[in-house]
């Protein structure tokens, strides 16, 4: 199993927005499943906490995908 950050685009009736998620694939490369809810930078230093907002920073370098379709 794998996994990166993607933009997710969310749809509540009328309302269109987006949020980086962490998604989760199978070894074929398939989606298996996203995190339920958005996420943030985090890290217990200084040095990992830019690292995985660099590593947020590739979502943007992917297609963006429905959070409903996943």
């Amino acid at each position: 199993m794998s996994w990166n950050y993607r933009v997710l685009k969310h749809v509540d009736e009328d309302f269109t927005y987006y949020h980086i998620h962490e998604v989760y694939y199978n070894e074929d490369g398939s989606i298996m499943s996203c995190s339920q809810y958005p996420c943030s930078p985090f890290g217990e230093t200084v040095e990992e906490l830019k690292e995985d907002f660099e590593l947020m920073a590739g979502a943007f370098d992917r297609p963006v995908m429905s959070y409903e379709e996943i």
